[in-house]
């Protein structure tokens, strides 16, 4: 038996920087586990796929099961897929695995890979529709491929009955206790139940191509399918669940250090994004700015920001500068950015002497999954 395993770590998340002087960087990493912003406000189902060897069926050597999956992290920050065999709108991911095993197709090997990729496709695409409508196809991609070979290729006719019951062991064996990392951010194993749908999983859909019944698939050679010939895996884009989306946001205002005074308290406020990154579909930003006057300089070198990114550090900071004479004026100034972009802020009051201002970050989605973002405060 062949078997190819494909598994990669996540890699270590990038740290906040921060600059004080007007600019502030943060790094919105969607995951509550840190504390971040998560987008994941939409799943779907999967699908799987499978051919028997039919009546064309005919011994071979050495024939035995074979499986393959691929799911980790992206080659292509811009397509979900890529961390897979491939977009399964096509036979190329399928092609792909047996190429990446070393393993030759032909006779009626392609007519098989055809048929079973469709049907997993059309009903990866189908179950997205139905659930998402306006969404899109889904992204589905192909993570898993199993063959009944022989002669160390699949011809789509080989298959032995008193050996049916490897298309379990060996995915038991050797697929199973993997752990997979969708998207190089979503560890998860195969019997890990969907986000949406608790009572199916990958496991689930394997259980149904290989036995027919998602709920169980005992490995005897009389549960299985008979003469299955090939299985296709597929999954859409928010499966098992959302991957996590990383993104560092900029912030920067066209207010002065000091605000003149007499003249109304109003700002411009810019958001915009690190180079090479993207905004995370569904993820919002609020920033909130808080004006005081007292001597600037004085109170910032006696109470300078430590960088706790917590709740209550910032509010330490913002306790530490009444303490050192800041007096605040008015509510915080509250702006909420679902992307790039500009929004003016205003305080209804007067700027009296020594008015200055400081920002706080705080982040939410507009989906069903809320946290803060890993960072804090920059001075303007």
């Amino acid at each position: 038996m062949q078997l190819k395993k494909h598994n990669s770590k996540t890699p270590p998340e990038r740290k906040p920087k921060w600059l004080r002087k007007g600019i502030a960087l943060l790094t919105a990493v969607a995951t509550l586990a840190t504390g971040g912003i998560i987008a994941s406000t939409a799943y779907a189902g999967g699908g799987g796929g499978n051919e028997t060897a039919g009546p064309g069926g005919t011994p071979s050597k050495s024939r035995d099961v074979w499986w393959t999956y691929k799911d980790q992290a992206l080659s292509n920050p811009n397509d979900v897929t890529s961390g897979s065999f491939g977009s399964a709108a096509s036979d190329a991911p399928v092609y792909e695995a047996f190429k990446e095993a070393g393993i030759s197709v032909d006779t009626e090997g392609p007519t098989k890979i055809t048929a079973a990729r469709e049907q997993a496709y059309n009903e990866c695409v189908n179950g997205f529709h139905q659930r998402h409508p306006g969404e899109g196809d889904g992204d589905c991609r192909v993570v898993a491929v199993g063959a009944m070979l022989g002669d160390n290729a699949y011809h789509g006719t080989s298959w032995q009955e008193d050996i049916a019951s490897h298309w379990v062991t060996y995915w038991d064996q050797y697929i199973k206790p993997v752990e997979y990392n969708y998207a190089g951010t979503r560890g998860y194993h195969v019997y890990a139940p969907f986000e949406d749908d608790k009572s199916m999983s990958v496991q689930g859909i394997m259980n149904e191509r290989v036995c027919g019944n998602a709920a169980s698939c005992p490995a005897e050679n009389k549960a299985v399918i008979n003469q299955l010939s090939i299985v296709v895996i597929v999954l859409d884009k928010y499966q098992p669940a959302a991957p996590i989306v990383k993104f560092t946001p900029t912030i920067s205002t066209d207010a002065p250090h000091i605000i003149q005074e007499g003249q109304s308290i109003t700002d411009k406020v810019t958001v915009g994004l690190k180079l090479g990154d993207k905004w995370a579909d569904g993820v919002s930003i609020t920033a909130k700015g808080y004006y005081f006057t007292g001597s600037k300089d004085v109170i910032l070198k006696q109470r300078q920001y430590t960088g706790d990114k917590t709740d209550a550090g910032f509010k330490a900071y913002l306790t530490n500068i009444e303490k050192a004479g800041g007096v605040q004026l008015g509510d915080p100034v509250t702006l909420t950015f679902t992307g790039i972009g500009n929004q003016t802020a205003t305080l209804n009051k007067k700027a009296p002497a020594n008015t200055w201002g400081t920002w706080v970050f705080d982040g939410k989605t507009s989906g069903t999954v809320a946290g803060f973002v890993g960072g804090r405060c920059a001075l303007i």
